[in-house]
C-alpha cells in the first residue's frame, strides 16, 4: 500500500525508538549451539505459541522440516536461553529461528519466524544475528510510510503479516489499533504506508509489526505475533 508522500509536507521527527525480538548465539561447541532470546514487552511466549527452530541451512527453512523438533518456549517470560545438541557444527552451517507464533498450517509453515542467528560451518565466533524491524521513511500530518524488513526469503503477504498504528508509546497484544494495513509484499524488505491518519505535532505514536493474523475486518485481527515496533514523536517543521 503506497503513500503519496511528495504531495504532503513532511513533519519533523523529534524522536524514534525501535524495539524488536532479538536472538543471539552465546556458545558454540562441536555439537551444541546455545542461544539467548529477548522478545517484545508484554509478550507471553508460551501462551502465544512462540518457539525456536534450527535448520541445517544458511537461512530459515520456511517450509522445510527443522533439523531437530521445534522447542516451544516453556515460560511466559520475555527472555531466556535454549540449546540445540547433537549437531555437527564443524562441518555444516546452521540457522536458528525465533517464532512469535505457532507453526502455520499453510505456506509459509514457519512464517512466524521473525528473528534468526546464523552459525557458519567451522565457526570461530562470527555468528550473524537478524531481527525484523520497522523504520520510518516518511512522516506527514495525514500519512506515514515505513520500511519493513523481515528475514531472507520471508513472504509477508502470503503469511498475512500486517502493521498496526496506535497513539501512545507501545503496540498492543489486546487493544485494537487505531489504524491497520496489510503488508502486501512477498519480499523481505519493502515500504508500507498508512493513509488518512491523524498525526499530531508533539504526540507519540507506535507502529507494530505482526508476522501473521491480518484481517480486513478490524475486530478479527489477530494481535499475538508482534515482532517489532517503532515509536515516534512528530514535530512541526520550522
Amino acid at each position: 500500500m503506497s503513500v503519496n508522500a511528495p504531495a504532503e509536507a513532511a513533519l519533523a521527527l523529534l524522536d524514534a525508538t525501535v524495539k524488536d525480538t532479538s536472538l543471539k548465539v552465546t556458545l558454540v561447541t562441536g555439537d551444541t549451539i546455545v542461544v539467548q532470546y529477548t522478545t517484545m514487552p508484554n509478550n507471553l511466549p508460551n501462551t502465544y505459541g512462540n518457539y525456536l527452530a534450527i535448520w541445517q541451512n544458511d537461512q530459515v527453512g520456511w517450509d522445510l522440516p527443522p533439523s531437530d523438533p521445534i522447542q516451544v518456549i516453556p515460560t511466559n517470560t520475555q527472555q531466556g536461553t535454549a540449546n540445540f545438541g547433537g549437531l555437527t557444527v564443524a562441518d555444516l552451517p546452521y540457522t536458528i529461528g525465533y517464532a512469535v507464533g505457532p507453526v502455520r498450517t499453510a505456506a509459509q509453515l514457519y512464517g512466524n519466524v521473525c528473528s534468526s542467528a546464523y552459525v557458519p560451518a567451522g565457526s570461530k565466533g562470527e555468528y550473524t544475528p537478524f531481527s525484523s524491524t520497522v523504520t520510518l521513511a516518511f512522516l506527514g500530518s495525514t500519512s506515514v510510510l515505513v520500511t519493513v524488513t523481515t528475514p531472507a526469503s520471508c513472504q509477508p503477504k502470503t503469511n498475512g503479516a500486517w502493521l498496526g498504528l496506535w497513539r501512545g508509546e507501545s503496540a498492543s497484544y489486546n487493544n485494537p489499533p487505531d489504524y491497520s494495513v496489510p503488508i502486501n509484499i512477498n519480499g523481505n524488505t519493502g515500504t508500507v504506508g498508512f493513509n488518512n491518519v491523524r498525526i499530531g505535532v508533539g504526540l507519540n505514536y507506535t507502529i507494530g509489526l505482526y508476522m501473521t493474523g491480518w484481517s480486513s475486518t478490524p475486530t478479527q485481527l489477530v494481535q499475538k505475533s508482534l515482532a517489532s515496533s517503532l515509536t515516534f514523536t512528530g514535530g512541526s517543521v520550522s
